[in-house]
């Protein structure tokens, strides 16, 4: 898998009160990778009917870990990783110009938009692209019962078509979320 940050040395689409999140990566999903760590045929899924203009929505799994400082201090960790499908036409724009993620800090209602620089076409062919990313804020031990959502959204050059989902943030497996 060929893992690139999404710091790019180009602009960046902003939008009141988000924040872009430099250390996201993003990945071209194929379905196979050589020992030379290059990536085998892009992992491509086809409509019979053509999507309109808008972008699909994003398949979003996210989970959380609560940590303490010694000053009692609680920190929730979010750790996102989004598969979001960009039509095959926009895959040049994407190797050139990257993928950008950015979030609103707002932790009663917790955005992120996945954004790209590619028109969005009528198209029925998408490449898979897989989104890591994590952010930590701030938390008081009224979370401690772990419910929390996120709404991440896939946006295009135009934010006002931009697609997305509502996900509950599970406690990361293996690790109590609980307070200390």
């Amino acid at each position: 898998m060929n893992t690139k940050k999404t710091t790019l040395d180009r602009p960046t689409l902003t939008l009141p009160g988000f924040y872009n999140i430099p250390e996201a990566t993003f990945s071209l999903q194929s379905n196979s990778t050589t020992a030379s760590g290059s990536t085998g045929v892009p992992i491509q899924v086809s409509f019979s009917n053509n999507r309109p203009k808008k972008p699909l929505q994003p398949l979003v799994q996210a989970d959380y870990i609560i940590k303490t400082n010694p000053e009692k201090n609680h920190t929730m960790l979010i750790n996102v990783s989004a598969l979001v499908f960009i039509n095959t036409e926009a895959k040049s724009i994407i190797d050139k110009d990257g993928i950008q993620v950015l979030w609103n800090n707002d932790p009663d209602d917790l955005q992120f938009k996945i954004a790209y620089n590619a028109p969005e076409i009528a198209a029925c062919n998408f490449y898979a692209y897989q989104v890591n990313f994590s952010v930590s804020y701030p938390v008081s031990k009224t979370i401690s019962d772990g419910v929390v959502t996120i709404t991440t959204c896939l946006v295009n050059e135009d934010p006002t078509t931009s697609r997305g989902t509502k996900t509950t943030v599970q406690p990361t497996t293996g690790v109590n979320p609980k307070y200390n």
